[in-house]
Formats: C-alpha cells, sequence, structure tokens
C-alpha cells in the first residue's frame, strides 16, 4: 500500500488532473501564467522530489476541500487540480499545496465598486493539513 501511496504522490508531482464533467485526465505541469503570478504577487512551482514525502493529501481530497470552502455559481466549470509550492509574498511564505482553478464560474465582486464578475476562482488548498489557505482570482 505504501508504494502505492509513493507512486501515486510522484504522478501527482508530475501532472495535473483535469476534471470537466466525466473521468478526470492528467496533463503535464503547467504553472500559473505570467499575469497571474505578476498580478497577484504570487509563486507556484513544481515541488521537488525530496518534498513528496511531506504531502499527505490526495488531489480529489484537495478538490473536495475547495468546493467545501467556495462560494460561487456557474454551470459545468472546467476544474484543474494542480500540485506544487505555492508562496503568496504578501502573507504567505512557501508551503506544499494544491491549486483547485474553477474556470467558467461567477465569481461575485463584493467590493464598493461594482464591477463585472470574474469567472476564474483559485482556491489553495494545504496539501499537507488539507485546510483551505487562501483563495484568489486574477482574471
Amino acid at each position: 500500500a505504501i508504494c502505492f501511496i509513493a507512486l501515486g504522490l510522484l504522478a501527482a508531482t508530475f501532472t495535473r488532473a483535469i476534471m470537466e464533467r466525466g473521468p478526470t485526465e492528467f496533463a503535464p505541469y503547467a504553472p500559473l501564467p505570467h499575469q497571474a503570478t505578476s498580478a497577484v504577487g504570487v509563486t507556484f512551482v513544481r515541488l521537488r522530489p525530496f518534498e513528496l514525502a511531506r504531502v499527505r493529501v490526495s488531489a480529489p481530497q484537495a478538490l473536495a476541500a475547495a468546493i467545501r470552502w467556495e462560494a460561487f455559481s456557474g454551470n459545468n466549470p472546467h476544474v484543474t487540480v494542480d500540485l506544487g509550492a505555492f508562496a503568496d509574498s504578501k502573507k504567505l511564505p512557501t508551503v506544499l499545496a494544491y491549486l483547485v482553478i474553477f474556470d467558467g464560474v461567477i465569481v461575485p465582486n463584493l467590493g464598493p465598486k461594482q464591477e463585472r464578475p470574474n469567472h476564474e476562482d483559485i482556491a489553495v488548498i494545504n496539501a499537507v493539513t488539507g485546510h483551505a489557505i487562501e483563495g484568489f482570482s486574477y482574471r
């Protein structure tokens, strides 16, 4: 059983799960677009092999945590789950985390100025504890 867990974690490091009204598909790892990192001040990089041993949460568990934590509406959003090392320059040092990206959703603007809602929401889930850390949108 430990061998299967280790192989699953290794695969998760080099892949991302893309789910859209059907089975989970695996594709190569993709970092956040430059627009996201510069607009929000976050970094997200591939995990190094020695960091894998600390990951205790699976991609499906991270997705379940993000769904419980996020509040938005939309029909059949495209969901991407990425595992990596996340840091927020304003509030968070580097932490092993899943980015759960919901694309095609309606995220209401709660600020004083009414603007169009965002259509992408990103939940950051700690890959060791499974707790939601923060959420953000950049477009």
